[in-house]
């Protein structure tokens, strides 16, 4: 993508006010001024999700590479958008900030992906076992979900995306050192409602004592009070240290352990009750995953978290 590109861009989202912009843009001519102008309806049009993102996101996005072609081929005959479902509640994996605007790796991935494959969509943050049951029920699609049997009875999986690490977090004067999965037998143990971590995971969970809530940060300070054992969280010591923010506690209350309990690819999921409609748009997604993966992008998103 081009700087002239770019600055058409920014200015056609009346971001053109920010310092300096309009010096910028008067360094081209009508007819590149023209050209840019086209450039902008095709890529706001096919792209709706992301007219109230930040600037940083445009750049990110555009310096990328991820925006449509500019050719017929790439628009899509009249298909309204689909639903894009993310957890709204999982730093920094997938939430809603205070703008109300999605952010986190795994929705980054999804909206790359998903504009790759010139896929229309608008994005919905919700609790995670929402968004796995409306997705269940065709009503959109999913980010930022792990494979189990028991799911795959009723969702259909892309390619694996990123991978996921589960970490498992006790109080930092607890005498508990986790090496392996029997470790967690009897132990009352929290964790994100509507998680799996793997079929592991899913066979072992009978011999845990469970409680399952929507909050990471209530989940640290039942365990700060010695209501639960051990809390597993997602994705990796990142997700902890928002958590630990979001609940006012300092990590030197906390241990995680240096073996993770797993590492979990994240999937796109559909409902598979639809497969006439849905085996073409899964095509169309498993390609664009193949080619994002080639070009390195899903490495550029992670990097900035």
């Amino acid at each position: 993508m081009n700087k002239f590109t770019l600055v058409m861009i920014v200015t056609g989202l009346a971001l053109s006010a920010q310092a300096g912009m309009r010096d910028i843009a008067a360094q081209y001519n009508a007819d590149q001024f023209a050209r840019g102008h086209e450039q902008l309806i095709h890529w706001v049009q096919y792209t709706p999700e992301w007219t109230s993102k930040p600037l940083s996101h445009y750049f990110d996005h555009v310096m990328g590479g991820d925006t449509p072609e500019q050719t017929s081929e790439s628009i899509v005959s009249a298909a309204p958008s689909v639903t894009l479902f993310y957890n709204s509640g999982q730093k920094p994996k997938a939430w809603t900030n205070q703008q109300g605007q999605a952010q986190g790796f795994a929705f980054d991935v999804a909206a790359a992906i998903l504009t790759q494959a010139k896929i229309k969509f608008i994005a919905k943050g919700v609790p995670f076992n929402r968004g796995l049951e409306l997705t269940k029920k065709c009503e959109g699609l999913m980010t930022g979900v792990f494979k189990t049997k028991e799911r795959q009875k009723s969702l259909s999986y892309s390619l694996p995306i990123v991978p996921d690490k589960a970490v498992i977090i006790t109080r930092a004067d607890s005498a508990f050192e986790y090496k392996e999965m029997s470790d967690l037998n009897d132990k009352h143990i929290a964790y994100l409602r509507g998680a799996a971590f793997g079929n592991e995971f899913e066979q072992a969970v009978v011999k845990f004592r469970v409680a399952t809530l929507q909050k990471p940060a209530t989940m640290l300070k039942l365990l700060l009070k010695g209501r639960v054992d051990v809390v597993i969280l997602n994705p990796g010591r990142a997700t902890v240290e928002y958590a630990a923010q979001d609940a006012g506690i300092g990590m030197e209350h906390f241990k995680v352990a240096s073996i993770p309990l797993a590492q979990v690819d994240n999937y796109l999921v559909f409902c598979n009750q639809q497969p006439e409609i849905n085996q073409s748009i899964l095509q169309r997604i498993n390609t664009a995953i193949t080619t994002l993966k080639q070009r390195g992008r899903f490495d550029q998103i992670m990097a900035d978290y």
